[in-house]
């Protein structure tokens, strides 16, 4: 599961952000930003929202996926 398959299955940005009590621009940042990843303050919320079914293991292996997919993202853009 990504960071982006949860935001989907909580309802998207909006009310992700509606339940972390922060802006759209900040969920969107999660996702693509220079260093993605839900901040651990609001893991959880996040994992309350989903039933205990999104663990505090799984939040960090998506946040490192995220991480990781951003630098690849960002060393291929300087390479070109």
């Amino acid at each position: 599961m990504t960071l982006n398959d949860v935001i989907e299955k909580l309802g998207g940005h909006a009310a992700v952000a509606a339940m972390c009590g922060v802006s759209h621009y900040a969920v969107a940042k999660w996702v693509q930003g220079r260093e993605p990843g839900i901040p651990m303050k609001h893991w959880p919320r996040l994992r309350e929202a989903t039933g205990g079914l999104l663990s505090l293991d799984d939040m960090e292996r998506m946040n490192a996926a995220a991480l990781e997919a951003a630098r690849e993202r960002f060393a291929a853009k300087r390479a070109a």
